[in-house]
């Protein structure tokens, strides 16, 4: 563990780290101003950004969880392999003088495999979340386009609401917000851009606490 901690773990704190910070604050600041593009074209978007922040979070809280653990365990299963490492090539001679490299090569192999084994199932669980922050992206752009559509056709007077009390309620509704066609188009692209920096964003932010284990 010692050899870990003077090699990773200060490559780590060094390199990664600071990296991971600056990446995550830029991503953030990127979802933050999308949103705020989003709603500011139509403001009835945060009727659909509420259960979806909420699915966010639990998504985030539930994978920042497992990614901590396996980095823990990738960790841990690292500072064997180090050990063996150290001592097959401090043991050279020895190795080679009782003929016993092949076992010396097994213990190495395992040692590897369980270290690796963590970083695959890593690998995994990093799938499974930009899986479901593509549901999420997919769901703000579906949402921004529609309501971009909705609020266009209302400010035409194309939409076919009628003029009942209703109508007249649902049309200033989604007349709301500041901008035109351009606007609504901006905030459909930015809507659209949004699942990779989720992605990025949880990603970072995972990163960050797991760096500081």
């Amino acid at each position: 563990r010692l050899l870990s901690r003077f090699t990773r773990e200060t490559q780590t704190v060094d390199v990664s780290l600071p990296s991971a910070l600056q990446t995550y604050g830029s991503t953030l600041m990127s979802v933050v101003a999308t949103i705020a593009v989003v709603t500011t074209s139509s403001p009835l978007i945060g009727l659909f950004l509420l259960p979806i922040t909420l699915v966010y979070v639990a998504l985030q809280r539930f994978y920042s969880a497992s990614s901590r653990e396996l980095k823990r365990i990738e960790s841990v299963s690292r500072a064997p392999l180090l050990s063996h490492l150290a001592a097959s090539l401090d043991g050279l001679p020895s190795i080679r003088a009782y003929d016993a490299a092949q076992r010396f090569q097994r213990e190495a192999e395992a040692a590897l495999d369980a270290n690796l084994r963590a970083s695959i199932v890593s690998s995994l669980v990093n799938c499974w979340l930009g899986l479901r922050l593509e549901v999420i992206g997919s769901t703000i752009a579906a949402a921004a386009a529609a309501l971009a559509f909705a609020r266009n056709s209302a400010v035409a007077g194309t939409l076919g609401l009628g003029s009942g009390p209703l109508g007249t309620a649902i049309t200033r509704a989604l007349t709301l917000g500041v901008g035109g066609v351009g606007t609504a188009a901006l905030a459909v692209t930015l809507a659209m851009q949004v699942t990779q920096t989720l992605n990025w964003t949880v990603r970072q932010a995972t990163e960050v606490e797991a760096h500081l284990i």
